[in-house]
């Protein structure tokens, strides 16, 4: 017996399927499996198919983020905005910013929200995924 190798869809794959099954209306979900099968190289069922098409409007809104492979909310959406927002009007207002900087904001911008330090520590890591998040390269240790 053959066993099925485990394939792995980008988010820009599962956007494709969404737009082909939006080019094409009446086609089926096996026929568009075997379609993506050929030409992602990859083995990917009917019921992949269907699932992904179940929940289009979630790929189709995420096209910025192809190359990653799962969609992740953050845990505090509004401090993540809040401190977006932060970022830039300081960037704005040519405000020098750093690691170091983000971090305090962070745990400034959690106590105003009640978030406790235990849940919000405003780590290395939560730094290094909200520049990622954000696209803030240039933010460096000053």
């Amino acid at each position: 017996m053959l066993t099925k190798t485990r394939s792995r869809l980008s988010i820009e794959n599962k956007c494709e399927i969404c737009e082909y099954a939006r080019r094409h209306p009446n086609a089926k979900h096996s026929d568009m499996a075997n379609y993506f099968n050929e030409k992602f190289n990859l083995t990917i069922d009917r019921s992949t198919v269907s699932k992904i098409l179940l929940t289009k409007e979630k790929w189709l809104t995420n096209k910025q983020t192809s190359n990653m492979f799962r969609l992740r909310s953050v845990k505090y959406p509004k401090l993540d905005k809040a401190i977006e927002l932060w970022v830039s009007q300081a960037i704005a207002a040519g405000l020098p910013l750093s690691d170091q900087i983000l971090q305090e904001k962070g745990c400034d911008f959690a106590r105003s929200f009640n978030i406790d330090d235990y849940y919000m520590r405003c780590s290395n890591g939560w730094v290094y995924k909200f520049k990622k998040r954000y696209g803030l390269h240039k933010i460096t240790e000053l």
